[in-house]
């Protein structure tokens, strides 16, 4: 499948692993891209990634968010099926969580990620964005393939 022009410009200022992008829009399992970048352009193409993958919820976390607002942006990732009310609409298949600002995240939203790699009860796509790549450690950087 080819991608429109603008797509392969902004891409191909990238560096990837081959397989990273068909990966990424597989939907087949939990898996991350990580934008790193040394300014604030791995925050600006994140709109053009989540295109790429075209997901049908989106969910938003910041570095400011408390612990509840975490729980409540962050809760369709937990749950298998639909529950509860029947005109909610549809269910969500493709859900994109966004992390802005990876590296100022606290200690417990990095932790509380990481669970959601290892155990998320449904399959989604983490993209995130730094520009201080050397601030994250490497425990949680292993989810993520590595955009530079």
């Amino acid at each position: 499948m080819s991608k429109p022009d603008s797509q392969q410009d902004w891409l191909s200022e990238w560096h990837l692993h081959p397989r990273s992008l068909e990966l990424l829009c597989s939907w087949d399992d939990r898996r991350g891209v990580l934008l790193a970048s040394a300014d604030d352009s791995g925050e600006s193409v994140i709109p053009n990634v989540v295109a790429l993958c075209a997901p049908d919820h989106i969910i938003e976390v910041h570095p400011s968010f408390s612990n509840t607002q975490w729980e409540e942006a962050t809760l369709v990732l937990s749950k298998k099926q639909i529950q509860g009310d029947l005109l909610s609409g549809p269910f969500p298949t493709k859900i994109c969580l966004i992390v802005h600002r990876l590296h100022e995240s606290p200690e417990w939203m990095l932790h509380r990620l990481q669970g959601l790699f290892e155990r998320a009860g449904r399959r989604f796509v983490c993209i995130a964005a730094t520009d201080r790549l050397e601030q994250i450690p490497g425990k949680y950087r292993s989810f993520f393939d590595e955009w530079t």
